[in-house]
């Protein structure tokens, strides 16, 4: 892996977002990134990144986050971090992660997760992943579609079945999470609170009988 595309969904959150996009310069040092931005139904996020230079994308209305991931990961050509936008990177957390992934995945074929701090996340909630790994799912889509905010168990599921899977202890986030900063709380969040029942029970029953995105 010579470089990173960051893929990161967005909606309504733009003073979050600049705060995560903040964070990068002292995150990645050495590592060619570049960033991904897609607004979820939202114009004016993305008319601000747009003035900014920042590459963005607009869709049509809200489809939630793995929606937005599926939409741009297939056209990454290298590494993909996908990310969300109320996080900070710390220091040179993106250039150790590319580092322990090569020497963990030379052949591409992994996913490194980010140690998240501030919330008690999984392991797989920010992850970078190599363009072999991406490969072997459908149209390189690399979450089930039928999710819509809540996918990355499966992520986790797969690459751990496959040995392909490792957290780093150098690749740290800090997660601004409402569990430990309430102020924190916005209409994402509720959102997510409206569709987490439905995508924990969807991923409870496909792990029940056996199936995993990507692999079975």
């Amino acid at each position: 892996m010579l470089s990173i595309e960051i893929v990161v969904p967005t909606r309504n959150r733009l003073p979050k977002l600049l705060r995560m996009i903040d964070s990068l310069s002292r995150a990645s040092m050495t590592t060619d990134i570049s960033l991904r931005v897609i607004c979820d139904g939202d114009p004016k996020t993305h008319r601000t990144l747009i003035e900014r230079g920042i590459d963005s994308i607009l869709t049509d209305e809200q489809y939630g986050s793995v929606y937005c991931r599926n939409l741009i990961i297939p056209t990454t050509t290298d590494g993909v971090l996908y990310a969300v936008d109320d996080i900070v990177f710390q220091e040179r957390a993106i250039d150790n992660a590319i580092e322990e992934f090569n020497d963990l995945f030379p052949d591409d074929d992994g996913v490194l997760g980010f140690t998240q701090q501030g919330v008690n996340g999984n392991d797989a909630g920010i992850a970078l992943v190599g363009r072999s790994f991406v490969d072997r799912y459908p149209n390189r889509r690399l979450f089930f579609p039928e999710y819509f905010h809540f996918a990355c168990q499966e992520v986790l599921r797969a690459s751990s079945q496959l040995g392909r899977f490792h957290l780093s202890k150098t690749a740290i986030v800090y997660h601004f999470h409402p569990a430990t900063h309430r102020k924190e709380y916005d209409r994402t969040h509720e959102d997510g609170r409206i569709h987490r029942t439905r995508d924990l029970a969807l991923s409870k029953d496909r792990e029940r009988r056996g199936l995993t995105w990507g692999i079975s």
